[in-house]
Parts: C-alpha cells; sequence; structure tokens
C-alpha cells in the first residue's frame, strides 16, 4: 500500500532532517500532502499536481548516471513516471519506471541509498493531446547502480535516445545541480 498522509509526511520531515540546506524542497513537498487527499496525492488527473517516482541509475564505476532524451519533454532526465495504483511503495513505483524505460529487470539493479535520496517539484507543461493543464511532479528520487552485465534496452516510445552521462555532462543538465553535488558527496568505502 503507498504511504498514507501520515506516512507521507514522515519521510518528508527525514528528507528535511538529512538534508536541512534543502528547506523549500521539503516544505514545499508538506504543504502540497496537506491540501490534498490521501488518494489524489497519486492520481495523475490531479492537476494541482501529483507525486511521481524516478531514479538515479549509476554505471558499475558510480562515474555515470543514466539519462534517457524524453520525447514529450525534450529534455534529458532520469527514468521515472507516474505512481499506478498496483505499487506498493514510492520505491516500487521508482523501481518499475526504471524497468519499463531501460529494459533492466529489478534483479539487475542494486539500491544504494535506502532513503529518498532527492525531492524534486517541477511544472509539466500543458499538453493539448490529453487535455492536461499544466501542472506540477511532485517527484521522489532513489538512487541505484545497475549492476556488472546488465543490458539496457530503452523503451522508444517514452524516449529517443538514452546515454550514460559524466557527474560534470550532468552537472550542465538544468535542475542537476544538488544531484551532482550528492553524488560527489557519497562515499563509496
Amino acid at each position: 500500500m503507498l504511504p498514507t498522509h501520515a506516512e507521507l509526511l514522515k519521510l518528508i520531515n527525514e528528507y528535511e532532517t538529512r538534508f536541512p540546506q534543502e528547506l523549500n524542497a521539503s516544505q514545499t513537498f508538506q504543504e502540497f500532502v496537506k491540501r490534498n487527499s490521501n488518494t489524489s496525492v497519486y492520481s495523475r488527473k490531479n492537476f494541482d499536481g501529483h507525486f511521481t517516482a524516478s531514479a538515479f541509475l549509476l554505471d558499475v564505476a558510480r562515474d555515470k548516471v543514466l539519462f534517457l532524451q524524453h520525447k514529450k519533454l525534450k529534455r534529458w532526465l532520469q527514468p521515472g513516471g507516474h505512481i499506478d495504483e498496483t505499487d506498493t511503495s514510492l520505491l516500487t513505483a521508482a523501481t518499475r519506471e526504471v524497468c519499463e524505460e531501460t529494459g533492466f529487470q529489478s534483479i539487475n539493479l542494486q539500491l544504494v541509498e535506502e532513503n529518498i535520496f532527492d525531492l524534486d517539484a517541477h511544472e509539466i507543461p500543458l499538453n493539448p493531446k490529453k487535455d492536461e493543464p499544466a501542472h506540477i511532479h511532485f517527484d521522489v528520487r532513489y538512487l541505484f547502480q545497475v549492476n556488472n552485465g546488465a543490458e539496457v534496452v530503452f523503451n522508444a516510445e517514452e524516449a529517443s535516445e538514452m546515454k550514460w552521462l559524466t557527474f560534470d555532462e550532468v552537472g550542465k543538465l538544468e535542475g542537476f545541480d544538488r544531484v551532482i553535488q550528492k553524488l560527489e558527496k557519497l562515499s563509496w568505502v
């Protein structure tokens, strides 16, 4: 079962404790949860916004991150997406999305950090084809390493290209400075 309001607020508070410099991000998530019902925070039909789940995938050497060229948004992004009713947690949603978009199986993924690695609220533009107004994705992000020998076969419906980017290359993408700072601070011992 997906986290309840109280459980979401607890997860966000734990994140805030670990990353006090990101108080604005955690408060934005808390305010969203408090003004929406338990089920609507996950519903993609909630155009106040809704939770999504994604993951940063490190290669075996842990010096590159897998990014996809998103077809609709025309941006390089980490794999991830909407939460389904069948997902049992935010982590299972992130894992499912990664597997759908990269072709990896869950056994190819090793969770590097059990806690939420990053929170990011970002605007999704109007989509007239789906009759969706602009809205906010409240993205909960995890961190995985891909096991040696795992083969990438990306989903061509979602992405036009996929590649491993160095930390420097990711740092040049809009909106990923904070993520690179976190990756560079991690101890690999």
